[in-house]
């Protein structure tokens, strides 16, 4: 199994998407280095909820998962989809209770 783990911002605030039952949303996350690599990982269900409505842009995570093969339009793609999200900044929360 391919696992990942990773710590960084986010680079935008995370919004809900739902497809009948299914909700989800996608999470750019920038780790620094000497450069910023920036990651896109997807994640589902309630823990994709609660990312939505704790944190944004800016905020710090902390994510673990996995990492999915799939084809899209006749290409190969590799997607990393969360298990576990961690929340290290409470930006929203400050904002919400001003």
């Amino acid at each position: 199994m391919k696992n990942f783990q990773i710590a960084g911002n986010l680079g935008t605030a995370p919004e809900l998407q739902k497809k009948g039952d299914t909700s989800w949303t996608q999470l750019w996350v920038a780790c620094n280095g000497k450069e910023v690599d920036w990651f896109n990982v997807v994640v589902f269900g309630k823990t994709a909820e609660n990312c939505c409505e704790h944190l944004d842009k800016g905020d710090g995570v902390a994510i673990a998962g996995r990492l999915r093969s799939e084809k899209y339009e006749g290409k190969h793609q590799v997607k990393m989809v969360a298990d576990t999200v961690q929340f290290f900044s409470k930006r929203k929360a400050e904002k919400d209770e001003e």
